[in-house]
């Protein structure tokens, strides 16, 4: 699905802002009047347009705080902190650009001073992980004083904490759930303010969060869902084949293998070649291919600054330890995965695990005719999230 823009990642990353509007992340006119500024595959237009509409939200939002309007303001709230993230999305190419820091840190305060402003509050949590703290929110379902079944979700590749309110932890609190949400390494301000980045043993990071989540009364620790979006997908299913303690998992557009993910970004010919090249030849090949394609210099980028690697060689061999292969039989407990039939990012990667998956296991595949056929559904996700639970209500959750 093509949105105002011919530019694949213009198109998709804009119907993915607009498509938070269900869960008060965006309103419609302020993004169309927003992209209506930006030159067509321009990331500094991108960067700039979106930062103006930010800021001017933001200013909307502590005006009505100021005129005695909690309800006023944490409505603009929520939509400056999606537009600044928005606004960062395409900068870590330059992983020195100081714009990162100060752009995600406007995202994360605007979203902070919304959750104070919902009835009940939305807890910001800090959770013992080896040396350090990881970052999160606790939604409580209010509605009983009984433990309740509860969701823990993370971001994935390029997501962050806070745009998970809008990718399903609001629709999980609606829906009764409780719902944790954390950012581990190589996501939200784990890798721009501690500068930890991605590893490959998720499951250490989520016995982390699980240890914490059992400690809350309000949790039914043996209703644990586990919700992975996009590469985050990759990570819950490595979790859940280490960790017996989840009732179900979600795999949400996840990835399969991410080196074959990488792989797409190549000509076939180059894609062959770096497969027996040298690490010379590998910086070489990553190199041209960044330097002809602004896309792929955009999500190379950012891989590289989540890795907390700096050259192709570097990305190469550290992307390679992220895979499903030999891992997917080890799961046990019942596997949703959603698929949207022209997610032109991860082809199916979905169908590849639900093939190898020998646990309980449905494939949900959402179509072109829906409206819901990107990548995580965006566009589409109060549809895609009436699925979701409906399957979970089928498990018993």
């Amino acid at each position: 699905m093509k949105l105002f823009f011919t530019d694949q990642n213009f198109s998709y990353n804009l119907l993915r802002t607009v498509g938070h509007s269900v869960y008060g992340g965006a309103d419609i006119g302020e993004c169309l009047a927003t992209v209506a500024r930006i030159e067509d595959g321009n990331y500094e237009h991108w960067y700039n347009e979106w930062h103006n509409t930010a800021q001017r939200v933001e200013h909307h939002a502590s005006k009505s705080l100021k005129t005695g309007n909690p309800i006023s303001a944490r409505q603009a709230y929520l939509r400056a902190s999606n537009y600044y993230r928005t606004a960062e999305f395409f900068l870590h190419s330059n992983q020195q650009d100081p714009r990162i820091l100060e752009t995600w840190g406007r995202s994360e305060t605007c979203f902070r001073q919304a959750v104070e402003l919902f009835t009940p509050q939305i807890e910001a949590i800090e959770i013992p992980f080896e040396e350090t703290t990881l970052p999160g929110y606790f939604y409580r379902n209010n509605s009983t004083n009984q433990p309740c079944p509860t969701v823990i979700f993370y971001p994935g590749f390029d997501s962050t904490l806070e745009e998970l309110h809008f990718f399903g932890a609001s629709a999980a609190a609606a829906q009764g759930y409780n719902c944790l949400t954390f950012a581990g390494p190589g996501q939200g301000g784990v890798i721009r303010k501690q500068n930890i980045p991605f590893r490959p043993d998720w499951e250490t990071v989520v016995n982390s969060v699980v240890n914490y989540a059992s400690n809350l009364s309000e949790v039914d620790t043996k209703q644990l869902i586990l919700l992975g979006q996009s590469f985050g997908g990759l990570l819950a299913i490595r979790a859940v084949a280490y960790n017996s303690r989840f009732a179900a998992c979600i795999f949400h557009g996840g990835i399969f293998d991410l080196y074959d993910s990488f792989l797409e970004l190549f000509p076939p010919e180059l894609s062959a070649q770096l497969s027996i090249a040298d690490d010379t030849s590998i910086n070489q090949l990553v190199s041209a291919v960044m330097t002809a394609n602004p896309g792929a210099n955009a999500l190379l980028g950012h891989g590289m600054y989540v890795m907390g690697v700096s050259s192709g060689a570097e990305l190469v061999a550290k992307i390679k330890r992220f895979t499903l292969k030999n891992l997917a039989q080890r799961v046990t407990c019942p596997v949703l995965i959603i698929d949207g039939e022209q997610d032109h990012f991860l082809p199916g990667h979905g169908k590849q695990l639900y093939d190898m998956l020998i646990s309980p296991k449905d494939y949900l595949l959402f179509s072109a005719t829906e409206g819901a056929e990107e990548h995580c559904q965006v566009g589409a996700l109060a549809l895609c999230h009436e699925q979701l639970f409906n399957w979970l209500k089928q498990q018993g959750l």
